[in-house]
């Protein structure tokens, strides 16, 4: 297996063409045909079955997807940062922070808040990369970053957590839902309703089960992979979504209405995470500039 077929992989289950697959790659269908049916044989499952002209990707495969685009991205993103990082011995080196981004859920701090961010300190450069939480926790431990702004609150030994700021949770409905009725939402309100899982916000997700398990509610969750799979669950009212109390969220779901939870419990803790043995002078004042930039979100 190679990053090319995950490569392949991916836009073939977006395209669901061998020939759609080729042009964006710029090769041939037959070099996307044996590249797939290759990365099949070694995984022991098939990902696509032939429909006419189209190929449908499995279940097993639209499961595999998020992970492969995942690899994707890091490979890409590994790439880039080498680059931007490869500075003469005596320039001061660059610090990367990795922010937690879910565009279907939460964004955790806006365009302005990044640029106050690589301007906290004009001796050196301050380099923000946008991932999902999890990314970022894995890439603060393998050392690949030195800061990382999470959802929740990882456990590890080997990580120093600092709380900086809290983030409002929100049930985002269709307008034609009756829940749209309602001012605040309760967990017993979605007792019977459709929950996108909220996979890309992972460390904040024990406390959210833990809410639903204090009201004696059995969530019915279901997975949602890309932001268009999450704008059209919502736009087809088949149930709803978990996110951020954030500006884009309303411009990301324009037929929705957004409703807090009742209970405060609700609000996601928000954590800035470093390795223990990172005594780097700068987290102490990124620390205090993070809490003043999510306090005025």
């Amino acid at each position: 297996m190679n990053i090319q077929q995950l490569s392949y992989f991916s836009t073939a289950v977006d395209t669901s063409s061998f020939k759609e697959t080729a042009q964006t790659h710029f090769v041939t269908p037959a070099a996307i045909s044996k590249a797939l049916g290759d990365l099949e044989t070694e995984l022991g499952i098939k990902l696509f079955v032939k429909k006419g002209r189209a190929i449908v990707p499995t279940e097993k495969a639209l499961l595999l997807k998020p992970l492969a685009d995942n690899i994707s991205r890091n490979v890409k993103e590994f790439e880039r940062l080498a680059k931007l990082t490869k500075e003469n011995d005596d320039t001061p080196r660059t610090f990367i922070l990795a922010a937690a981004y879910a565009p279907a859920r939460s964004k955790l701090i806006n365009r302005e808040g990044v640029e106050a961010l690589e301007r906290l300190d004009p001796q050196r450069r301050i380099l923000v990369v946008r991932r999902d939480s999890g990314s970022c926790l894995s890439a603060v431990i393998e050392g690949s970053v030195d800061a990382a702004l999470i959802l929740g609150e990882p456990k590890s030994d080997t990580l120093t957590s600092v709380r900086v700021g809290t983030s409002q949770s929100i049930v985002v409905v269709n307008k034609s839902n009756p829940l749209a009725n309602l001012t605040t939402i309760s967990p017993n309100d979605l007792r019977s309703v459709a929950v996108g899982w909220p996979h890309d916000i992972r460390y904040a997700l024990p406390l959210l089960l833990d809410l639903f398990d204090k009201s004696d509610v059995e969530p019915h969750f279901t997975h949602l992979y890309t932001i268009e799979d999450n704008t059209q669950f919502i736009s087809e009212d088949k149930g709803c979504l978990i996110a951020t109390n954030e500006p884009y969220i309303a411009s990301t779901y324009p037929n929705a209405v957004f409703l807090p939870f009742a209970d405060e419990g609700a609000n996601v803790p928000v954590f800035l995470v470093w390795n223990k043995e990172n005594d780097d002078p700068l987290l102490e004042e990124l620390t205090e500039t993070l809490e003043a930039i999510l306090k005025r979100r």
